[in-house]
């Protein structure tokens, strides 16, 4: 996946997905199914043997455990193969796929097949050096902006994308919108958060470059920080 009008199609999908998602609107879908399973235990056309196993959404798991894995696993692959998307399949369970970028090279996004769905977690940068009032105020920001997937620390304080997919949703289609989110937000924030949470490094970064004759080509996007600071005497 290296033709950029792919990547644009990606990033551009998830966020106008996004425009009709709401938790309101999540919320009052899970109230209505609740409802709707309440009038039929009520009218005794509920399962007999009701088990929170048996209670899946829309019965999708029918079947052993490691059948229900490898047919989600295998349609994981399916969709990821057929947008020539570059990945590794570790076993049943684990997908590393690798999103390429134009601020950040790469996101390496993980999709993990579990009981109930899969779970989505891609590395975006490690824990800032200052201002983390300010980032974590611009993730949060960005949070409600964003489709399937959110932002997180781990206990270190590295910055995460995670998300899940119910399993009846994992198709084809919504893997590409939440991969394309990933992409979208990982690529497209990552240099505000740079810029924002690693100022001093860049600036002291740059004067290293100009005083040794280095190349400043990937600082240039935050020239404009080299530029604000007072001229000195």
């Amino acid at each position: 996946m290296t033709a950029p009008k792919r990547l644009a199609e990606l990033a551009a999908q998830a966020p106008r997905h996004a425009e009709n998602f709401s938790w309101e609107h999540t919320a009052d879908g899970l109230l209505e199914s609740y409802r709707k399973a309440a009038v039929n235990y009520n009218n005794g056309t509920g399962p007999s043997d009701f088990s929170p196993r048996r209670a899946r959404v829309c019965g999708v798991c029918a079947g052993p455990e490691g059948a229900y894995m490898s047919s989600i696993s295998d349609t994981i692959e399916q969709a990821l193969t057929e947008r020539e998307l570059d990945f590794t399949r570790k076993d049943d369970a684990h997908f590393i796929v690798e999103l390429p970028g134009e601020h950040k090279l790469k996101t390496s996004t993980l999709l993990t097949v579990g009981n109930h769905g899969v779970r989505v977690e891609a590395f975006v940068c490690r824990k800032v050096d200052e201002n983390f009032e300010g980032v974590y105020k611009f993730l949060l920001k960005r949070n409600r902006r964003l489709y399937g997937v959110a932002y997180t620390l781990d206990k270190v304080g590295d910055i995460y994308l995670v998300g899940k997919i119910a399993e009846h949703a994992v198709t084809g289609d919504e893997l590409d919108r939440v991969l394309g989110q990933v992409l979208e937000a990982a690529d497209g924030d990552f240099n505000v958060i740079l810029e924002l949470g690693f100022s001093s490094s860049i600036k002291r970064e740059w004067a290293w470059r100009v005083s040794r004759g280095e190349s400043l080509a990937n600082l240039e996007p935050f020239k404009h920080l080299i530029e604000e600071e007072p001229a000195q005497s």
